[in-house]
């Protein structure tokens, strides 16, 4: 009985994706790009965490979220002002490439041992995370 009532409930499943395929493709969508959202937020921060810990004492850590706070105010201001005049579609398209060739800078920066670079990273991979969660 219990195997059967699974079978009934498959099939009814099937049958419901055959007709709305186009809206599971969406779905499937969004389920992949939420996961890569929450998988390089997870990756990035621990990162950042350990970047900033390599160069700097941990005692330094707390001196970083007034910084931090005071970018992510204005960030989140920045965004609440001028969103409703942009397209998300055109401000992903300008982030995304915008966020790539600053992780390129940054890790010519890492790389030539630039002290100030890693409290860059720190502080900024925290404003592009937030603006990847608005954006979707």
């Amino acid at each position: 009985m219990g195997r059967m009532m699974f079978s009934k409930t498959y099939q009814n499943f099937l049958n419901k994706f055959a007709e709305d395929k186009q809206e599971y493709g969406k779905v499937f969508l969004l389920f992949a790009y939420l996961f890569c959202v929450v998988s390089a937020s997870t990756i990035g921060r621990t990162a950042a965490d350990t970047l900033f810990l390599s160069r700097f004492d941990n005692s330094y850590l707390s001196l970083m979220y007034l910084p931090q706070a005071l970018v992510m105010i204005t960030a989140g201001i920045l965004f609440q002002r001028y969103s409703p005049k942009v397209r998300l579609e055109s401000l992903m398209k300008i982030l995304i490439p915008l966020i790539s060739v600053l992780v390129l800078v940054s890790r010519f920066g890492v790389g030539l041992e630039l002290r100030w670079v890693f409290p860059v990273i720190y502080i900024g991979y925290d404003v592009f995370n937030f603006l990847m969660i608005v954006c979707f």
